[in-house]
């Protein structure tokens, strides 16, 4: 994280190159890039272009982001691109008010019927029971602020296009045995003087 600020440029350049190269790339392959910090890193107006004409071209991107007001402080109002892209959105226990609010709205509104009984003694007669009805109509978040507050460390929300949001638990790879099994160590870094030669680059 400390390198972010000397590096984010640099990072920016190489997913816009990516992006454009998948873009152009013939094969119809999928690719999916993990891009951590996002509001951290320098603004990639390529990325936002990605996202918006290359969607059938075989890119996933998942984007990481702690708070949705970093990102609108790096993007302004283009902020809003990212969540009106057609991909998977996982909202984990936070205490920002922007983000509560943008997610609540995101989650969808539910339809609800509230019929309540009342009773006033003063109009029971023969042909009267004394009791009048009423039934309210209205519209409620899926999700509220209330409840995204209070989620739990290892608890999510998951909003997929077309599906109503989904609550699950979530686990480190590292803490699960049969999961940590599958991750090996990148073969990029086991080249002789690798490290050495990157180290050079960024000195």
């Amino acid at each position: 994280a400390e390198r972010i600020p000397t590096l984010r440029g640099y990072m920016a350049l190489v997913v816009s190159l990516a992006i454009e190269l998948i873009a152009r790339d013939k094969s119809h392959g999928k690719v999916t890039l993990l891009i951590d910090e996002l509001q951290n890193i320098s603004r990639m107006s390529t990325l936002l272009k990605g996202l918006a004409l290359y969607r059938g071209a075989g890119i996933r991107v998942v984007m990481l982001v702690q708070f949705l007001s970093a990102l609108q402080r790096l993007y302004g109002e283009s902020y809003r691109e990212f969540l009106g892209a057609d991909c998977v959105t996982l909202f984990g226990a936070s205490s920002d008010p922007t983000t509560l609010e943008i997610f609540s709205k995101l989650s969808g509104e539910a339809a609800f019927v509230q019929r309540s009984v009342s009773s006033d003694p003063s109009r029971l007669t023969v042909d009267q029971a004394g009791f009048t009805a009423s039934v309210n109509q209205g519209r409620r978040p899926l999700i509220s602020v209330g409840e995204l507050r209070t989620l739990g460390d290892k608890e999510q929300i998951s909003l997929i296009s077309n599906l109503p949001p989904l609550k699950s638990h979530r686990q480190s790879y590292l803490e699960n045995p049969t999961l940590r099994s599958r991750a090996s160590h990148n073969p990029y870094y086991r080249r002789p003087g690798i490290v050495s030669r990157i180290r050079r680059l960024f000195r």
